[in-house]
């Protein structure tokens, strides 16, 4: 009951202190952290068990496997496999069966994957789809699409995580034909309503080919609209520059009640450096860093920095590097190095540089970008010295 209903801790307290344990007993618990993504604790809730003597069973196996599959631990998944067609457990467990090929398709070992389906006594649409998954997470959408041609083809129809998982593969590859054709299969299905899964799916898939507005109609349609839906929505048409119905589309949000997460603001913020919003800008970064109380990525900082140094406000970036959480990377230096060399600062370039240099992160760019700086400012004997720096930098 306890991991059931998430409270796996208390479940895990029960175990301990039940002194005669058994089978159901740890199965609860094994199928409790897999459901939950503790994959790892699972595989060591099954560990221990086969320690205490008890044989794994048809639960136990599914489980077990869908563990491996969730963290990618494929040589584990091999050993049970093996351990499997010792107990002839493969012979007739149609579910045990479709956890094999679920395991091997997520781990990306697709060929064994597909083996062990073909070998499968019974295909249904669990396993069609557990290959299809695979197929797509591991760059084969091409692949994908085949495997869901010929299960329709073979009488089966789709159900709504294998039509998630199909579309999903049509965003990666680009296939907007194909997407729409299934699409319209979707509609004719009435498989809509309340699979917010498959909506949230053909969303991606029409932001990715760059078609805001179908997303933007299927949108309209999800039941509940979530942050995830929300900020898919944003990035497609921040994709093709259509920023005042993105910077609408943070306000309808935030009025409908829904709290943006660093995605969004990462969104905004990239939107205004692109378009040199400073104002916008500030205003996100603030609203994020304040008004939500985020700590922004290196990436959030490198936006900033870029917005003030493109408008002259060397000092106002300059602090902002100051304040940050993390440790500036090679990319923030270089930006704020360009922005100097652009206004001609000698000053805040030379203080960038040493700190670039102090945290070993300058390279034959930062170099150049600071000999560019002094030549630009007609200091062209410390642009060779720092030049000569980088030559003996390189060499050694």
């Amino acid at each position: 009951m306890y991991a059931k209903c998430g409270a796996i801790g208390e479940a895990q307290r029960v175990l301990e202190y039940t002194p005669l344990r058994n089978k159901v007993m740890w199965n609860s618990l094994i199928t409790g952290y897999c459901h939950h993504g503790f994959g790892r604790d699972a595989i060591r809730c099954y560990e221990q068990m086969q320690l205490e003597g008890f044989v794994p069973d048809a639960v136990t196996y599914s489980s077990i496997l869908r563990a491996c599959g969730s963290i990618g631990e494929l040589d584990m998944g091999i050993e049970i496999h093996a351990q499997m067609i010792k107990s002839s457990f493969l012979e007739d467990d149609i579910i045990v069966g479709n956890a094999l090929v679920d395991m091997y398709a997520k781990c990306g070992a697709l060929r064994k994957a597909t083996e062990v389906f073909c070998e499968l006594p019974v295909r249904d649409v669990i396993a069609w789809t557990a290959l299809i998954t695979g197929y797509g997470m591991h760059g084969k959408g091409e692949g994908a699409l085949k495997l869901f041609e010929q299960m329709q083809q073979e009488g089966l129809s789709p159900n709504s995580v294998t039509y998630a998982s199909i579309l999903k593969a049509c965003g990666n590859i680009g296939a907007l034909k194909t997407c729409q054709e299934i699409h319209a299969q979707i509609v004719k299905e009435c498989i809509y309503e309340g699979h917010i899964q498959v909506c949230t799916a053909l969303l991606d898939v029409y932001v990715k080919c760059g078609m805001p507005e179908e997303a933007h109609s299927v949108f309209e349609k999800l039941p509940v609209h979530d942050i995830v839906s929300w900020a898919a929505l944003m990035a497609g048409y921040a994709q093709t520059g259509e920023i005042e119905i993105v910077f609408h589309l943070f306000d309808t949000m935030l009025g409908e009640g829904i709290n943006p997460n660093i995605s969004i603001f990462t969104i905004l913020l990239n939107i205004c450096n692109h378009r040199g919003l400073l104002e916008k800008g500030q205003m996100y970064f603030q609203m994020m860093t304040e008004g939500y109380s985020m700590i922004p990525t290196l990436d959030h900082y490198t936006c900033m920095v870029n917005l003030y140094g493109r408008s002259g406000h060397l000092d106002k970036a300059a602090r902002l590097i100051q304040k940050m959480q993390q440790r500036p990377d090679l990319q923030l230096w270089l930006t704020f190095l360009h922005a100097c060399q652009k206004w001609q600062s000698v000053q805040f370039g030379t203080w960038a540089f040493d700190h670039a240099v102090q945290v070993g992160v300058a390279n034959s760019a930062v170099y150049a970008c600071m000999g560019n700086i002094y030549a630009d400012a007609g200091r062209h004997d410390d642009a060779h010295r720092i030049l000569s720096r980088s030559w003996h930098k390189q060499a050694s």
